[in-house]
């Protein structure tokens, strides 16, 4: 699997805080980290203006809800409603809590939302969650059986929405 996973968050100290999660999990995916969503759809149109988009293009965005010039609900729309880039499994990952939010992304099309853990060990677990359920959700659609993945346990497992 070597699908690129984009970090959109503008909190430099919350980047510093995925990157170490996602390299203490030994993800193999690469993982490119933005500081706000405009950098993201910056990145997705250079990619696009490329050749072979379908090589590079970003398999998983986590997305945090509240970044200058572009927000993430903006981002998500944006590539919610792309002809090629609304194949990408999109997580909202951010601190705001309210209903309203997590409303807006999921009629946006949002894959899951998730609220930052307020403990390191609690963002390592949903780190790892959110990764084996898209990779699940990968072999799934690729018709291959997971057999070789552990099960993730019920109140590690982030609930999607379709």
């Amino acid at each position: 699997m070597s699908l690129p996973i984009l970090v959109a968050d503008d909190d430099a100290d919350d980047r510093l805080l995925l990157k170490m999660a996602f390299a203490e999990q030994n993800i193999p995916n690469p993982v490119l980290f933005f500081k706000d969503g405009s950098e993201v759809t910056d990145y997705l149109y250079k990619l696009e203006s490329q050749s072979d988009i379908q090589k590079d293009l970003p398999g998983l965005m986590l997305l945090d809800v509240n970044m200058p010039r572009k927000n993430g609900l903006q981002v998500l729309k944006e590539v919610k409603t792309h002809p090629i880039w609304q194949q990408i499994c999109v997580c909202m990952f951010s601190t705001a809590r309210t209903e309203h939010y997590v409303s807006e992304a999921h009629q946006l099309g949002a894959d899951n939302y998730m609220v930052k853990p307020d403990s390191y060990d609690d963002l390592l677990e949903v780190i790892q969650s959110v990764y084996l359920t898209w990779l699940n959700s990968v072999l799934v659609s690729k018709k291959i059986h997971p057999c070789s993945m552990d099960s993730v346990e019920k109140e590690n497992t982030p609930v999607t929405h379709k």
